[in-house]
């Protein structure tokens, strides 16, 4: 099927070579039924990952769905199917404990349900609209909370000295760190999939 006489078809002069049509086009191809045919069209001289990835895009920003909106539905599962492995993480950074596999992930249990609260409490927060300044101070409450209290439960829990403690956190942030890009490549292959 050749594309321009496809788009001629619908009502819509797009040129093969312009990258740039608007959403409601896109939607409205959609609701025809041909966007896939142009996708096709306009993919055919890109290499398979490259047109994998524009179709999926495009196909994602018709939905309305953005990456961010479908890691961030994400991140309660990310925290919750993680805990094996966070305490894994945990009995290496503190493999001289008297706690076993368990006791890592009890604690785990335990901090991640802090954030997941603090995460409904920021949705709830969302709710209400603050004015910018609040805004912008609630946003970073929110990031500074946790962090804060992981090194006093580090301290409380494990029994470590201040500064030890915060050389720990350093170790376990930069273990979720590889955790949560594991996790966002997973839920980039799965958005691109399911869509």
């Amino acid at each position: 099927i050749d594309s321009t006489r496809l788009n001629q078809q619908n009502g819509l002069i797009l040129d093969r070579d312009t990258t740039e049509n608007s959403l409601a086009q896109y939607r409205e191809m959609d609701y025809n039924g041909t966007l896939d045919h142009y996708l096709d069209s306009i993919t055919k001289d890109q290499g398979p990952v490259q047109t994998f990835l524009t179709k999926k895009g495009t196909k994602m920003s018709v939905a309305g769905d953005s990456y961010y909106d479908v890691l961030f539905n994400q991140i309660s599962l990310f925290l919750l199917l993680f805990i094996p492995l966070f305490a894994l993480l945990y009995a290496t950074c503190f493999s001289r404990n008297k706690y076993g596999f368990v006791g890592h992930l009890i604690f785990n249990l335990h901090f991640n349900s802090i954030v997941i609260f603090l995460l409904c409490i920021n949705q709830l927060m969302g709710l209400i609209l603050l004015p910018d300044g609040l805004d912008t101070i609630w946003f970073y409450l929110i990031i500074i909370l946790p962090q804060i209290y992981l090194i006093r439960a580090v301290m409380k829990f494990y029994e470590r000295k201040w500064w030890v403690a915060i050389y720990k956190y350093f170790l376990l942030i930069f273990g979720y760190l590889v955790l949560s890009l594991i996790f966002g490549f997973f839920v980039l292959l799965s958005s691109m999939i399911m869509i």
